[in-house]
């Protein structure tokens, strides 16, 4: 809104021009006609996804004079005698989204604006279509009061990705973490199977929502969801909402803000496109859409499949191995090797070298008896997507729109967690090594008959030394099984108007996430495949059986017989042993529906709306290998999230628009703590306002301010648990301890409150610049605590160390940071874009005795509590002031941390493209990921290119496109233990299993991510 004094002078000016214009002038105008004082503003409002015209549409103009009118039969409109001057012109209708531009009216002149509203939906996170141009080579600004960002189909199309996770981690203010939220291990980066969390501002992944198609998706166990079955082919736009500006139906998980995959709308015309894609490793990609509309408009759709295909960069990837894969056998065996039985467990470990413990928290040592060469990987990853959509306009106010998002994919077991198991940082100690039976340090579960060394352990020109580090852990990267995921969502949504400007939205949804891993073949035939070997174990003769409890061999006649110390030496050696699949099998289910109720008075808008979204989860773990069977979350347990929301939209005049809103949310919470057998409930309740506002001073010109909460609730792992029984942390390493889940319900959600200015200017036509910044307030942050107890066989911890783990309210957090982002979009000709974030992510004011949790003194069996003089033993690598660490690697004595991965300092992309007249587009983009970045690697750039044209005039496209052009971390697997190491904080100390006596820990090792290897595809689209 203009001042009154701003106002003043205008009108001063312009009445001094005219009277020194009149003066000067004065013999010319006695004798010419008089020139027009005023302009006009005309224009046709449109439906913008039919194309028709919308009549009887509201059209306010307010400046120095204020105008309405409406749009007559043909969706025209004319406001005549408008002053010259800046005008903010509003159109409204009741069931369309508002709009809202800026004109500028010239004396003796006629602007022309098209203004084409969106019917109102809850699929986009807009609440008002603010145009600031439309135009090609106009740099289109956000005039809204969030602080948004749009990634458009045609985004993707120009760097040629077929998943999203790409062109996310180019756009300020977000980047994903290729991490497993549940643990902290590594995934494969170089594989379209590894999970993919969405970060905003640092937030951690349960603290960022994502929504499709405005609704919620479920976070299944571990609070996060991964968008890898989200095929851009199939997508309209992805919405980076960030800060409180936005002001959604809900705001759960929201802390820092929302992205929104919006999957592909209806069209007034009919267009369909064939996409065909293949990529160096032949690995194949096709995709088909369509949309349009028929019967005069009254029926749109949308349809579109997509797949993503294998192979790819670990396609028939061979590598030295252990015998740790026989773990898929059953529990202690019998394990066979040429038909004998082992005489030992497969699985080796002993005291670790003096530089490697207690220098990162790794207390064990794999000390493997035997190494094959080799075994073989593959990626075998294949994804298809399928959408369906029907929008039915029984009038220009009335619509129903049902939809279908489906998803499926498989891929071997050996992709996405696919990492080596390399020497101990800067140590040159090898965790993972080759050792055996009989050598000085062989593995102490070695058959203790086996006293003498008859392997070579110094070597020889081909055979692998003692102590040689085995490349890869073979437990976790096991390739003779496969994962499945199936994502399923359907939505129903109505739309109507009542009154003038009333209008009603109601939806329903519904949808599952099922994801079934099984480790070994299903079929019940025996696990068996052939290695060339090297080593040395006890065997028993053929026929015979081992007794772990004699360390004999029984005979078929009853006797016994000393186990015999075999040792190869490169013979091909055949593995053997029972089937017992290990399964892990997760199951998320949602469905909710959503009641909007909006009222709009001229230029002013009133929401009243309900959210309720319900929310299911559980998850198996059977492990027959290594005895173990877990249910948590136990089938049946679920949380029921509502929202009851009351918001505004307030035109202050041509210049300042505000909006607020208040959210009274509840969370309710059906868990179990016995596996089932008892069941809890809980519920909270918290409110939450937002206050946004923005001010438009000129045409060029928008600056926006936002304040207000939001809240991150425990997802069900949080308050779930087994019940009171422990579990081995190392499957199948007694040695390793056993750890206690204790988490219950008496955890309350973290609540946020936010701030965020920023700014958006059009430099020039085609240039723009936008800025934010930004600052979060964080309290009740969910933290791990977990404290030594002494042994208890009855509770199933038969050695040190025993821990127990809980998720409570421990802390507080801060996130605050820059964005900009200057952009240069002509229409023909060379364009540029630099854009990035500095961003700051930690923790703060931790309560008196954060990193003490208790502990147990073994040999006198004294128990010293949190407070003075207590042993620093958990949350060790939260250090405050200091950005999220992340998770070091996932081994016994690994100190707790934050998050799955590390939030980076400084994110930047840097493109210059060049479009030509006839369809050419060329790109060259940096993507830099800077200190303390998500792959634990020192700051780096990944360069790509993409080169796309036209063939001919039938709709043809070819495209190339080159991700990753340098190489860099180009490793098809990622590292185990040689990512940069996480500072501990000072003094902490860890419990060494062979003592149980506390130790000091000065650094916790962390994976090191990889990019993947240099990816080309060649890309052919055709549109019909």
């Amino acid at each position: 809104m203009g001042s009154l004094g701003s106002r003043f002078a205008r009108r001063l000016s312009v009445a001094l021009g005219v009277l020194v214009l009149a003066t000067a002038f004065a013999p010319v105008l006695a004798q010419t006609p008089a020139t027009p004082a005023t302009g006009t503003i005309t224009g046709t409002v449109t439906d913008s996804q039919s194309g028709l015209p919308l009549a009887g549409a509201s059209v306010d103009v307010s400046g120095i004079t204020t105008r309405h009118t409406t749009t007559d039969a043909h969706g025209t409109y004319s406001v005549p005698g408008i002053p010259p001057g800046i005008y903010q012109v509003v159109v409204t209708k009741a069931g369309f989204v508002q709009s809202l531009f800026t004109v500028v009216v010239v004396a003796g002149e006629s602007v022309a604006t098209k203004t084409a509203l969106p019917a109102q939906s809850f699929s986009s996170l807009r609440t008002i279509a603010h145009v600031s141009s439309n135009a090609p080579g106009i740099a289109p600004l956000n005039t809204t009061t969030e602080a948004i960002e749009t990634i458009t189909s045609q985004d993707f199309l120009n760097q040629g990705s077929l998943q999203v996770t790409q062109i996310l981690n180019e756009t300020p203010g977000i980047f994903t973490s290729p991490y497993y939220p549940d643990n902290g291990n590594p995934s494969n980066d170089a594989s379209p199977a590894s999970p993919q969390t969405p970060q905003i501002r640092g937030g951690l992944p349960y603290e960022t929502e994502s929504l499709i198609d405005g609704h919620p998706v479920s976070v299944g166990s571990e609070g996060t969801y991964s968008p890898n079955l989200i095929n851009p082919f199939l997508l309209q736009d992805v919405e980076l909402v960030k800060g409180p500006g936005s002001m959604p139906d809900e705001i759960n998980y929201a802390v820092n803000g929302t992205v929104n995959y919006l999957t592909l709308q209806p069209t007034s015309n009919d267009q369909e496109d064939a996409m065909f894609a293949e990529d160096r490793w032949g690995g194949l990609s096709t995709g088909f859409k369509a949309t349009g509309s028929f019967w005069d408009h009254k029926i749109g759709y949308a349809f579109g499949y997509a797949t993503d295909g294998a192979p790819g960069p670990l396609e028939n990837f061979r590598y030295d191995a252990s015998d740790i894969p026989l773990d898929t056998g059953p529990v202690g065996g019998p394990y066979y090797i040429n038909g004998q039985q082992l005489a030992m467990s497969p699985v080796g470990y002993g005291i670790p070298s003096s530089k490697v413990a207690p220098y990162d928290g790794v207390t064990l040592d794999f000390a493997d008896p035997l190494v094959g060469c080799c075994f073989t990987m593959n990626t075998g990853y294949h994804s298809d997507s399928e959408l369906g959509k029907l929008l039915f306009n029984f009038s220009n106010s009335t619509s129903l729109t049902l939809s279908y998002l489906g998803g499926q994919s498989i891929n071997g077991n050996g992709d996405p967690g696919a990492y080596s198991v390399a020497d101990v940082d800067s140590t040159g100690v090898p965790v993972s090594s080759f050792e055996p039976c009989g050598s000085t340090n062989a593995a102490i579960n070695c058959n203790p008959y086996v006293t003498t060394t008859t392997y070579n352990c110094a070597g020889s020109s081909h055979e692998p030394a003692c102590g040689s580090a085995i490349p890869f852990d073979v437990s976790s990267i096991n390739g003779l099984g496969d994962t499945w995921l199936q994502q399923d969502l359907f939505q129903g949504e109505f739309r109507s108007t009542f009154g003038s400007g009333g209008t009603v939205l109601a939806r329903y949804y519904s949808g599952s996430l099922n994801n079934y891993e099984v480790a070994g073949p299903l079929n019940g035939q025996p696990l068996t495949y052939t290695m060339s070997t090297y080593g040395t174990v006890p065997l028993c003769p053929v026929g015979d059986t081992f007794s772990f409890t004699t360390y004999l061999c029984n005979t078929s006649g009853g006797g016994t017989v000393v186990p015999t110390s075999t040792t190869f030496n490169g013979q091909n050696v055949t593995y053997s042993t029972g089937n017992e699949a290990n399964t892990f099998d997760t199951h998320d289910t949602m469905n909710g529906e959503t009641l909007r109720v909006l009222e709009q008075f001229g230029a002013d808008t009133l929401t009243l709306s309900y959210d309720r979204s319900e929310q299911g989860s559980s998850e198996t773990i059977d492990e027959p290998s290594v005895g173990l069977v877990e249910f948590s979350p136990v089938a049946g347990s679920g949380q029921t999230f509502q929202t009851l929301s009351l918001r505004g939209e307030i035109m202050l005049g041509s210049e300042v628009q505000l909006n607020v809103a208040d959210y009274a949310l509840n969370y309710l919470s059906h868990y179990s703590l016995t596996g089932g057998a008892t069941w809890n409930n809980s519920s909270h309740t918290y409110n939450e306002p937002r206050v946004a506002l923005t001010w438009q001073p000129d045409s060029n010109t928008s600056f926006r301010f936002s304040t207000g909460g939001s809240i991150a609730p425990p997802y069900i792992s949080l308050i779930s648990s087994g019940g009171p029984h422990f579990t081995q942390i190392i499957g199948g390493v007694p040695l390793a301890g056993y750890i206690e889940d204790a988490n219950s319900g008496n955890v309350d959600a973290e609540t946020a409150w936010g701030e965020d200015i920023g700014v958006d200017h059009r430099i020039q036509g085609a240039t723009s610049v936008s800025a934010d910044a930004y600052f979060t307030q964080l309290h009740n942050m969910f933290l791990t605590q977990t404290s030594t107890v002494p042994i208890d066989p009855a509770q199933g911890c038969p050695n040190e160390p025993c821990e127990v783990s809980q998720t409570l309210n421990l802390g507080q957090a801060r996130y605050e940071g820059v964005e900009l982002a200057l952009k240069h979009v002509p229409a023909f000709g060379l364009g540029w874009a630099l854009q990035g974030s500095l961003q700051r992510a930690f923790t703060y004011n931790l309560p008196r005795y954060f990193y003490c949790a208790g502990s147990t003194n073994p040999i006198t069996g004294v128990t010293t509590p949190p407070g003075p003089g207590c042993v620093y033993n958990t949350n060790l690598a939260v250090l405050p002031e200091v950005n999220f660490g992340g998770a070091p690697t996932g081994l016994t004595g690994s100190p707790n941390g934050i998050g799955s991965a590390r939030v980076p300092y400084a994110l930047g992309y840097g493109e210059l493209n060049w479009t030509g007249h006839y369809g050419q587009y060329y790109n060259l983009g940096a993507t830099y990921y800077g200190n303390n970045n998500m792959f634990d690697e020192p700051p780096f750039f990944v360069l790509s290119a993409n080169l796309g044209f036209n063939i001919g005039d039938h709709g043809t496209r070819l495209q190339f496109s080159a991700y990753n052009l340098t190489d860099v971390y180009g490793n098809p697997y990622v590292g185990f233990f040689n990512g940069i190491p996480l500072p501990l904080v000072k003094g902490a100390t860890q419990l060494n299993p062979f003592t149980g006596m506390p130790e000091p820990v000065y650094l916790g090792l962390t994976p090191a991510g990889n990019v993947g290897p240099t990816t080309l595809r060649l890309i052919l689209l055709q549109k019909f």
